[in-house]
């Protein structure tokens, strides 16, 4: 997922975190079956791949100003 990101946006267009959620108990329940999951603004995006259209749903809500729908 993350090598696609790289890949589709501009650099510098976006900030991606990873998280290693097995540092953190609350994490594990709330993802364990759907990592790598794509979040925006802590609203999951997609999980397991890469859905260009979630994606842009998300990205155009949040660039205007809608907290990524």
């Amino acid at each position: 997922m993350q090598q696609l990101l790289s890949e589709l946006l501009p650099e510098n267009s976006y900030q991606l975190e990873l998280i290693d959620i097995d540092t953190d108990k609350a994490l594990i329940t709330r993802f364990n079956e759907l990592v790598p999951v794509l979040e925006c603004a802590g609203k999951p995006v997609c999980h397991h791949f890469l859905d260009l259209d979630a994606v842009s749903a998300a990205l155009a809500g949040y660039n205007t100003g809608i907290d990524c729908q």
